[in-house]
């Protein structure tokens, strides 16, 4: 057995001498039967296994079959050197991980053909940015509502659903302007119900302010639900504050009211016209009697009445002396002679008696004095303060 092993150990060291010495007489330099023995780049792997000799980056063959340098089990197609790899292309579909919706599934798009990845390609994708939207197919009008569900599916402003749940859609008779905002449909503001409007304070009314799709009220001031169109209800035309409820509007309301003309907007008592005798004016009348305080100061206006204490005492009380703020207690048309301020004294000289007054006596007219027997002359025998006459 040992000189069997001998032999063949010699055998082989002939073979090489022999294959060396037919190197060495090439007349090219090299032997190509036995090139395939050789490993010029040196990486442990003979040339007829390795994919290329002269690169040792390159491995073996039985590695790598298709020599593109990723190793079989890494490459996406061993059999063909352009296929991606698996650690750049999962699914190797021959889109790489970052291009495509879904790298553990080969079926799935692309990101060029599908942006948002939820399966809709771009062309037939309502928002290709959005993965909640719409196919096209499903939704014509791309408004979120579903052709099914949609009373018109050519307009994206109408749809069956109530996204603000107000109780109102945009197909209804009187649509909602605002499917998105659940405090503006129609008739939210109760006052003006046929406007789809927004009345924040609830008086009623809706925001003069507002802005389309909403449309807008006549409530300058939707903050304060006593502020509305015709909240001070003699002058209805205004958007103002009636802080005292006479009907009247502030007149110092500042904008966005309007400003009215109650020169005291904290006393019911006080607004144009209480004083029914001077209607212009913004008076107090205290007594009732028609005529402003004479005496009032600002804001308020100055009537003509010089007792507003006294319903009894005003201008024209005497009426046979209306230019005159005078007492006439016996109601003979003819003002008390002896009033003291503030009354103006008249020209009764005996204002507890009916029958005495100037001009009774119609034959001595500039008298104040008596006349019983109404014989148009005056008692000779009377006494004050009435005048004597000559009866």
């Amino acid at each position: 057995m040992f000189h069997r092993a001998k032999w063949l150990n010699f055998s082989l060291v002939l073979l090489v001498l022999v294959g060396g010495c037919a190197k060495d007489e090439s007349s090219d330099g090299g032997d190509t039967a036995n090139s395939g023995l050789q490993d010029k780049d040196g990486d442990g792997i003979l040339a007829a296994e390795d994919c290329d000799d002269n690169n040792a980056e390159l491995g073996a063959i039985a590695e790598d079959a298709d020599c593109d340098g990723a190793l079989t089990d890494e490459d996406c197609n061993d059999t063909n050197p352009s296929s991606t790899i698996i650690a750049e292309d999962g699914d190797c579909d021959g889109v790489l991980t970052e291009d495509d919706c879904d790298d553990a599934d080969a079926n799935s798009n692309t990101v060029a053909q599908d942006q948002d990845c939820d399966g809709i390609l771009r062309q037939e994708d309502c928002d290709d940015t959005d993965s909640s939207s719409n196919a096209i197919a499903d939704d014509a009008d791309c408004d979120g509502t579903l052709t099914e569900d949609d009373c018109d599916d050519r307009d994206s402003t109408l749809n069956e659903e109530d996204e603000d749940a107000d109780g109102f859609t945009t197909c209804d008779l009187y649509p909602d302007c605002d499917d998105l905002d659940g405090e503006a449909y129609p008739g939210a503001a109760a006052r003006e119900p046929i406007l789809c409007t927004r009345d924040a304070d609830g008086d009623g009314y809706g925001d003069s302010e507002l802005e389309r799709p909403v449309e807008a009220g006549t409530d300058c001031d939707d903050t304060d639900p006593n502020v509305y169109q015709g909240s001070a209800f003699r002058e209805p035309t205004l958007c103002s504050p009636d802080a005292d409820g006479d009907g009247w509007g502030d007149m110092n309301a500042t904008s966005p009211a309007d400003a009215g003309n109650d020169c005291d907007d904290t006393d019911p008592f006080v607004y144009p016209g209480v004083a029914t005798y001077e209607p212009s004016l913004c008076a107090r009348d205290a007594d009732g009697d028609g005529y402003g305080d004479v005496n009032a100061t600002s804001p308020h206006e100055a009537g003509t009445d010089c007792d507003d204490t006294d319903a009894n005492t005003h201008p024209g009380m005497a009426i046979y002396e209306p230019e005159l703020c005078a007492l006439d207690a016996d109601g003979d048309g003819y003002g008390d002679a002896f009033a003291t301020a503030p009354l103006d004294p008249g020209s009764d000289c005996d204002d507890g008696d009916y029958s005495v007054f100037p001009g009774v006596a119609t034959m001595e007219p500039s008298l104040c004095t008596r006349d019983s027997d109404t014989d148009g002359y005056g008692d000779m025998t009377a006494t004050r303060p009435l005048e004597a006459g000559t009866d």
